[in-house]
């Protein structure tokens, strides 16, 4: 290995914290939550009071994030000469074309909001990640001082396909250009597409209704769920 990859591997320019749950997240706390737990998988439990603790219990029992992953990466630079962040995009490591099979749930919006964050196209072939703010989208262009700090919020979507995927970032530093991957504390991102517009959504406190075409069922317990989508 290559000396200048070798230090900057044991010494990151950049020191990148993820968080996953958008319910603690300022930028997505209005948003709907929506996750699939796949086939095969027992769903038991309450995710509690209002959407704080659903991403959570959601992926304890197996659950993919449904639609939209949102994230926020907490960036603090590390480099004397300071770091430029010159892209971002996602790698998607083993794609599907047919989205996940399973049961989906819905902790629904508080409200709709504008929401200014890097967005991320998985079914694109090309997924570089777009800052879309107050004006409209722009080209994603950061500069991080040694000790500056700043989030970045990400939205990743799909309407097509069931993604593993991990996010990279191309940084400058000192002249020369690096790639640094991102997990999800050590794994891959996980995402799909719906398969149908049904969905089992919680009530922010006890109940669990189905609401789909045919309008919204009366209350349903999680032991008599049934996967919507096979």
């Amino acid at each position: 290995m290559p000396r200048i990859i070798r230090h900057f591997e044991r010494h990151p320019p950049l020191r990148v914290e993820v968080y996953s749950n958008p319910a603690t997240i300022d930028t997505f706390a209005d948003a709907g939550q929506e996750e699939v737990i796949p086939l095969g998988q027992k769903i038991a439990g309450s995710p509690g009071d209002f959407c704080s603790h659903f991403h959570a219990w959601a992926h304890e029992l197996g659950g993919v994030d449904l639609g939209a992953t949102r994230i926020r990466l907490g960036i603090t630079g590390l480099a004397q000469d300071g770091v430029e962040i010159e892209q971002l995009r996602a790698r998607v490591l083993q794609p599907k074309d047919l989205p996940l099979g399973g049961t989906p749930l819905l902790c629904p919006s508080g409200g709709e909001a504008a929401v200014r964050a890097i967005t991320i196209d998985l079914d694109s072939p090309n997924p570089l990640g777009h800052y879309v703010g107050r004006t409209g989208q722009r080209p994603l262009a950061f500069t991080f001082k040694k000790g500056e700090s700043e989030d970045l919020d990400v939205v990743a979507t799909t309407k097509r396909c069931y993604c593993r995927w991990v996010l990279e970032l191309q940084v400058r530093v000192a002249g020369k250009s690096h790639p640094m991957t991102i997990k999800d504390h050590g794994k891959a991102f996980e995402t799909s597409a719906r398969r149908g517009d049904a969905t089992y959504a919680w009530d922010f406190k006890s109940r669990w209704n189905l609401v789909g075409d045919a309008g919204i069922s009366p209350p349903v317990p999680t032991s008599k769920f049934r996967p919507l989508w096979r």
